[in-house]
């Protein structure tokens, strides 16, 4: 059995990939990320764990939905 092939299915395993946001969400995303004392990229995993209820990392409900309703297009 090859241990490279192996990696590549373990659902843990993490991959590097490139996501284009518009400026607005990445400005907020570095904002929220310094509130939390966390890295913007370390934000945006907590974030997506948190959507998908993949474990509890501390985010303020209320908080989340504040900034929603700033940066929303349907909130205007």
């Amino acid at each position: 059995m090859n241990p490279k092939s192996d990696r590549k299915n373990k659902p843990d395993s993490a991959k590097n990939r490139l996501i284009k946001l518009p400026d607005l969400l990445w400005q907020t995303l570095d904002n929220d990320a310094h509130r939390c004392r966390r890295s913007t990229t370390k934000q945006i995993e907590a974030i997506l764990i948190s959507y998908y209820e993949l474990d509890e990392v501390g985010l303020d409900v209320e908080q989340v939905a504040s900034i929603r309703k700033v940066i929303s297009p349907k909130a205007k």
